[in-house]
């Protein structure tokens, strides 16, 4: 009698070998590799290639339709970390690795750098060249670029009576920043000096000569420059800062891709073409919506280790909604107060109940019942609990909510306990009753918040930051110091860096 193979190698043809390890988590994949040589060489092979490719695309790395060059390219243009990666498992391991560093974000490095004295505020992000951030003083209008690494002054921008008070948005992948002002939007992009250091150069303006009036949102993402007042989104297109669309309607909000722009409106949500100006299609958001999953904060978030100590990280599982034959708490967005996050396909909405996130607006605008990415995912939120701002970025399919104790609403106040709650909503996708994602929550990370005029926080791949102002002038005239801050004050940087050693 003909003996069978227990070896699958042996027993099975390479090609469906590899079509099974396709499927597998990478801590198994890992696995395999230590468990025999036979098994080592099979996916050091040509099928190591199709291996992780598959891997990358089920982890979000990558999509089914680039190629590796193109998605080291684009993740290098944005960050330093991701330098050097040669094949899908150097890219699948990289990913794994900042992964652990996030589900851990006390054992991260901490430090602080002091911005400046006064107000500094409006933080944006690059995490080239070690890491800079972006600051813009209240008072006088200059923009500051710190490293991330030494607190050094990199470079400043001279002062603008245009720019006090103002705001600025930041594109790191293509270097371009975008500065409002009084009369337009100044325009910005990233260079070096003959002596190599970091510098920002004046590129044109914008002008808002043709608007019935000041814009009362507006997002960049380059090329796209959309600018929206209640009646009219004015869409720009960089490098040139020519007018390319002007769209009609009633809008509440605007957030802008690098194809598309995306207005917020009364009964759902609008989609433009970035480059035609024409509509796309309309997700219905003002009532109820299907939606792939609902899932909710677990309770014990706040009540959990009152006492722990500022480095006690947390990892609570999501709770799966409906329970026990409940309806689902009702689900409807307050379009009026609708914040946006939109990167690529990937979009976060959110109110004061609920957050909504789409793995592609594309597949949802299109109504693929078949595809998997088409249908939303849905996080409610306790309104007393938590808060997901402007400031608190959204990327890599990772989302950042800040929340407080119980009975303390004031993000300023000195009694407050802070968390930071990093949050895998391309976990949400995977998730069941029995293995659901997880909130990994951490007291207090970059340092605790004891006096704040105002706080403001960006989220990247690699970092957390916030903005602090501490102190003040109580003699300062009161309108001045609204919003420049008193003489004594001072702009800190806190820092937290997940990077892996």
């Amino acid at each position: 009698m003909e003996r069978i193979p227990t070896d699958p190698l042996a027993a099975l043809p390479p090609e469906l070998v590899t079509g099974v390890l396709s499927h597998l988590p990478l801590p198994d994949l890992a696995s395999l590799h230590a468990l025999c040589k036979t098994w080592h060489a099979f996916l050091v092979s040509p099928a190591q290639d199709i291996v992780y490719r598959h891997a990358a695309v089920t982890l979000g790395i990558a999509t089914p339709y680039e190629n590796l060059r193109d998605t080291v390219a684009q993740k290098e243009s944005a960050f330093e970390y991701w330098k050097g990666m040669e094949s899908w498992k150097d890219l699948c391991r990289a990913h794994t690795l900042l992964q652990r560093s996030w589900r851990d974000p006390a054992g991260g490095r901490r430090k602080q750098i002091e911005i400046g004295r006064r107000y500094w505020s409006h933080l944006a992000v690059d995490v080239l060249e070690g890491g800079f951030a972006l600051a813009l003083n209240f008072s006088d209008g200059r923009i500051r670029a710190v490293s991330l690494a030494t607190g050094e002054i990199l470079w400043e921008s001279e002062p603008s009576e245009a720019r006090r008070a103002c705001n600025f948005e930041y594109d790191s992948r293509a270097g371009f920043l975008i500065c409002s002002g009084r009369n337009g939007f100044d325009c910005f992009r990233r260079t070096r000096t003959a002596e190599g250091a970091l510098a920002f150069e004046a590129v044109g303006e914008v002008s808002l000569a043709d608007m019935p009036d000041l814009p009362e949102y507006w997002a960049f993402a380059y090329p796209t420059l959309a600018a929206q007042t209640s009646t009219h989104i004015f869409v720009y297109s960089l490098p040139t800062l020519t007018p390319a669309h002007r769209l009609s309607g009633t809008f509440v909000n605007v957030d802008a891709s690098a194809s598309a722009v995306l207005a917020a409106l009364p009964h759902g949500l609008e989609i433009y073409s970035a480059s035609s100006g024409l509509s796309l299609g309309v997700l219905p958001l003002g009532s109820s919506f299907p939606s792939h999953a609902d899932w909710a904060f677990p309770d014990t978030l706040e009540a959990a280790e009152p006492d722990a100590a500022e480095d006690h990280t947390l990892a609570l599982p999501l709770v799966p909604l409906p329970q026990e034959d409940e309806p689902l708490p009702p689900r409807e967005l307050d379009m009026g107060e609708i914040g946006m996050h939109v990167v690529g396909d990937e979009l976060l909405l959110w109110d004061m109940n609920l957050a909504v996130y789409f793995p592609s607006w594309r597949a949802a605008l299109e109504k693929k019942d078949n595809h998997p990415d088409a249908l939303p995912s849905v996080i409610h939120l306790p309104f007393e609990h938590h808060v997901v701002s402007d400031e608190v970025g959204f990327r890599d399919g990772r989302a950042v909510f800040q929340s407080y104790a119980v009975g303390t609403h004031s993000a300023s106040s000195p009694t407050q306990r802070r968390r930071l709650n990093v949050l895998d909503l391309r976990a949400l996708r995977r998730g069941t009753p029995a293995r659901p994602p997880v909130v990994h929550s951490c007291e207090d990370p970059v340092g605790k918040t004891e006096k704040s005029s105002d706080l403001r926080a960006d989220f990247t791949g690699c970092f957390h930051l916030e903005l602090e102002v501490e102190g003040e002038d109580e003699d300062e005239d009161e309108e001045d110091a609204e919003w420049a801050g008193g003489t004594e004050s001072r702009t800190v940087l806190r820092v937290l860096d997940v990077r892996p050693r």
